[in-house]
C-alpha cells in the first residue's frame, strides 16, 4: 500500500469547553489513554513498512496538528501535512487537496475524527497486494443501526447503496476506503467534476461512481473495528481501546 490519506481539517466544536479558543481539530481530541486520535491512528500505521507516504489534510488550526506532529514524530519524512485553505465550505476540497500528490498508487482514504482498529488497515494492504482495480468500502454488516450511522444495502459482496435513510439497510460504513490502478483513477476523474463541490458527506461520491456502472466492493470486518467521534458521550466508548 503506497499512500494514506487522512483528513484531518474538520473542527471539534462539540468538545469545546467555554469559548472558541478551547476548540481544536477533531482528530486532536484525546481518548481514554490520553493519546489524540491521530497518534492512536499513526501507530497502527506506522507498524506497516510499506507505507510510503502518509498525507494529513489539515485546516482549522492546523499548526496545532503540525505541533504534535514535529513533537511526535520528527524522524518521520513519510508523514506530510496538506493544508487545505477552503476546510470550512465542505469535505470535497479537503479530499481533492489529499489527492493532489496521488498519481498511480494504492491508496487508503481515512476520517481524521474516527479510531480505526489495525484489522482495517491490514485488511487493505492485503487488498493492495493483490493489484487490482478495486474501490472498496470497509464496515460491517449488522441490523442494529446507531444515530448517526451511514447505513449501507450490500449484495453479493457489493456496495449498492449508501446513505443516511436507506431502506432494508443490512450493513454499516467505517468511513475506510481504499482504491487500487483503475480504481483509484475512477475516483480521481470524480472528484474533479465540478458537481462534487456541492455533496457534503464522501459517501456521496461511493454512491455517484456506484450508480455510474461502477462497482464499489465490500469488506465485511465483523464487527464495529472503528469509532467515530461525534460527542462528548462517544468518548465514554473509548475506554475499550485502550493501548
Amino acid at each position: 500500500m503506497n499512500s494514506i490519506i487522512i483528513l484531518a481539517a474538520g473542527t471539534g466544536r462539540r468538545f469545546s469547553i467555554d469559548s472558541n479558543k478551547n476548540e481544536i481539530p477533531k482528530c486532536l481530541i484525546e481518548l481514554d489513554n490520553s493519546k489524540t486520535i491521530l497518534e492512536m491512528n499513526l501507530e497502527k500505521i506506522l507498524s506497516f513498512n510499506d507505507i510510503k507516504h502518509i498525507y494529513i489534510v489539515t485546516g482549522y488550526k492546523y499548526e496545532l496538528v503540525k505541533e504534535l506532529l514535529y513533537l511526535k514524530y520528527p524522524s518521520m519524512p513519510i508523514i506530510k501535512t496538506v493544508y487545505n485553505p477552503d476546510y470550512e465550505k465542505s469535505i470535497m476540497y479537503s479530499i481533492k487537496k489529499g489527492f493532489e500528490n496521488i498519481i498511480n498508487e494504492s491508496v487508503l482514504l481515512l476520517n481524521g475524527d474516527t479510531y480505526f482498529e489495525k484489522d482495517i488497515i491490514t485488511e487493505a494492504y492485503k487488498i493492495s497486494q493483490k493489484d487490482n482495480d478495486a474501490i472498496t468500502l470497509f464496515g460491517y454488516l449488522t441490523n442494529e443501526f446507531y444515530n448517526d450511522d451511514m447505513l449501507l444495502n450490500v449484495i453479493g459482496g457489493k456496495m449498492y447503496n449508501v446513505g443516511k435513510d436507506i431502506i432494508n439497510a443490512n450493513g454499516v460504513s467505517s468511513g475506510a476506503i481504499h482504491m487500487c490502478n483503475r480504481g483509484l483513477q475512477k475516483y480521481i476523474n470524480t472528484i474533479n467534476l465540478k458537481s462534487i463541490n456541492k455533496m457534503e458527506i464522501h459517501h456521496k461520491i461511493l454512491k455517484f461512481i456506484s450508480e455510474s456502472g461502477y462497482d464499489i466492493d465490500f469488506v465485511n470486518l465483523g464487527s464495529r473495528k472503528w469509532l467515530e467521534v461525534d460527542e462528548i458521550t462517544d468518548l465514554d466508548q473509548a475506554k475499550r481501546y485502550n493501548a
